[in-house]
């Protein structure tokens, strides 16, 4: 439902994502947030959470 962007610029689905376990992430000033938005990579994430999938970049979170 949101979006961060980091202060390398780069964009993930939030701040505790593990872009290095997922390439998922996009640098803001390369694409647009419309652009990420509508990405497959960025559907994806949200079908598997959807479905009750831990998506990769998330293990952070569930571990927690």
């Amino acid at each position: 439902m949101h979006l961060n962007i980091g202060p390398r610029s780069n964009v993930t689905p939030c701040c505790h994502f593990d872009e290095k376990a997922d390439s998922t992430s996009a640098n803001i000033f390369e694409i647009s947030v419309d652009e990420v938005n509508k990405s497959p990579q960025w559907h994806n994430i949200q079908k598997q959470l959807l479905m009750g999938e831990k998506p990769i970049g998330c293990n952070k979170c569930y571990s927690d």
